[in-house]
């Protein structure tokens, strides 16, 4: 049984058997897998520290995530792909910038810069970027060029105004 969103809110203790057993095993799948990828990595570097894992490492899969697009694996890939290679890119862009400027925060300053402007510029990612890409290919003599913007979307409320 799924209560309503309004239901839960006024009685949150009611959510908690309203799971479907899809959810439930969909979560212990993904709980599964996770714990693999942790015992191979773990393998791989034959020693877990907390210290291993710092704040540029999370806002690096947080940028995977983003930049590839959220919801799809072909975003993940993509984002990997880019994050992989955009460190790649600085050290090579350091030899050309002045010692001040090419310190070590320059790499956390350049993922921060470029995750907020593919949130503001390229909301769906790469891979949303792809998609238009093959539909332009697709469509191409019948392309129009608005097909892609985004469309204010209000409540129903406020659409019967």
């Amino acid at each position: 049984m799924l209560l309503s969103p309004s239901a839960t809110r006024k009685f949150p203790p009611a959510a908690w058997g309203s799971t479907s057993p899809r959810t439930d095993h969909v979560v212990r799948a993904l709980a599964a897998l996770t714990g693999i990828a942790g015992a191979l990595y773990a393998h791989k570097v034959s020693f877990i520290s907390p210290e291993q894992f710092t704040l540029l490492q999370s806002i690096e899969l947080v940028t995977i995530v983003i930049l590839g697009g959220v919801g799809s694996i072909h975003g993940a890939v993509l984002g990997a792909v880019f994050v992989i290679v955009l460190p790649q890119l600085i050290s090579l862009a350091k030899d050309y910038l002045p010692a001040n400027v090419a310190g070590s925060g320059l790499q956390a300053v350049v993922f921060g810069l470029v995750l907020i402007l593919f949130i503001i510029f390229e909301p769906l990612g790469l891979y949303g970027r792809w998609l238009k890409l093959r539909t332009w290919f697709e469509l191409f003599p019948f392309y129009r060029r608005g097909m892609f913007r985004r469309q204010k979307s209000y409540m129903k409320s406020e659409r019967l105004r």
